[in-house]
């Protein structure tokens, strides 16, 4: 253990001290730091003066909390001097390694996913799948099994606009935080489109290796009705050749029975793969939603307003022009500006969004 270690006392009080002890305070509190952290301990002189000195300790022999209690002691009995002391600035800090490093954002990244989690909309499946990777996760750990956690791909059944990087990026960080795999970098995920056409799939990839230990996502939307395709076939077991240095999502839209089971099937023929589905959200919960846009800036929208609102979903959906949480926020920024239009006009400042504000909107 490292600890980064400074002190610096009032000139005055050093040179009251140094006459009624005969020695200088500065080399005499270097003396203690070596007693507190035992002969094994060594200390490295960073920069020292009269007055003050930065030291680095390397410690074998005792914890940091010993060390703290120790040192505030010896500063009582030795020095007469305590916490929050006018004579003296007593500053120190545990310098982490690497690896302890490595660990303390693992652990603050896990922290940060649970909100996460739980602030999404909708995502049951998504989630319970989630609860089984952390419930797992020790046991592959301590048996040093990644491969074999490695050696599943998924398959995101989600509508576009749903919130699929999203759920890659929160998937991502919770299989580095647990330790499961070790990507290179800080961008872990790369999202990508299989493209249909008279090419072969694989000429797209033949350069993935540029880029292992990645969260990779493979877009298969238009290979959906073309499963059998040799060229498809192929693309898989060059994927299944490589696996081991990268995590496989591969995505379509959400379809009904018997299409999701022909796409889950044909991935199962050459990969292990687990199936998680996103059904489309209802318009109880795009209406939860738009909340969170609207709170932003101080909106809020009452429950007379679900029926304009479900009009201009169902508008929008019509038109083809709906693209799932991505058309909400736009939306949420049409009720605002119908709000405050509406506002103008009255000559009032309600931050209440109602039915009234958003009248013939989807007409």
């Amino acid at each position: 253990m490292k600890i980064r270690f400074r002190a610096e006392f009032a000139r005055d009080w050093v040179m009251t001290r140094e006459a009624t002890m005969g020695k200088n305070p500065i080399n005499h509190l270097r003396s203690c730091v070596q007693d507190i952290i035992g002969p094994d301990g060594k200390i490295k002189t960073l920069d020292s003066g009269y007055t003050d000195c930065n030291l680095m300790l390397f410690v074998n022999s005792i914890e940091y909390s010993e060390f703290e209690t120790k040192l505030w002691q010896t500063l009582e009995d030795e020095f007469q001097i305590g916490k929050g002391s006018k004579e003296a600035d007593v500053k120190y800090e545990k310098i982490l390694d690497e690896e302890e490093a490595e660990e303390v954002k693992k652990t603050q990244m896990l922290a940060a996913i649970k909100p996460k989690v739980d602030s999404l909309l909708s995502a049951a499946p998504y989630k319970e799948m989630l609860a089984q990777v952390r419930l797992i996760a020790p046991q592959i750990t301590q048996l040093g099994v990644q491969r074999v956690f490695n050696s599943r791909a998924y398959l995101f059944a989600v509508d576009e606009g749903c919130g699929f990087s999203t759920y890659l990026s929160i998937f991502a960080n919770l299989v580095s935080s647990l330790g499961l795999f070790e990507f290179t970098e800080e961008a872990k995920v790369i999202e990508t489109t299989v493209e249909y056409n008279d090419k072969d799939p694989w000429l797209q990839y033949n350069a993935i290796g540029k880029f292992k230990n990645k969260m990779i996502s493979f877009d298969i939307s238009q290979w959906v009705t073309h499963l059998d395709e040799s060229g498809f076939k192929r693309f898989l077991r060059k994927l299944r050749s490589l696996q081991k240095d990268y995590i496989y999502v591969f995505r379509i839209p959400y379809i009904e029975e018997p299409a999701l089971g022909r796409v889950y099937q044909a991935l199962s023929d050459a990969l292990y793969t687990e199936l998680v589905t996103f059904p489309p959200f209802t318009y109880k919960e795009y209406f939860e939603f738009i909340a969170n846009p609207l709170a932003k800036y101080q909106f809020k929208v009452a429950d007379d307003a679900k029926d304009e609102f479900n009009k201009k979903v169902l508008d929008e959906k019509s038109k083809g022009e709906f693209y799932g949480l991505r058309s909400m926020r736009k939306i949420a920024y049409e009720m605002m500006f119908r709000k405050m239009l509406h506002n103008a006009e009255t000559g009032s400042n309600d931050m209440v969004i109602h039915g009234e504000d958003l009248a013939g909107w989807a007409e």
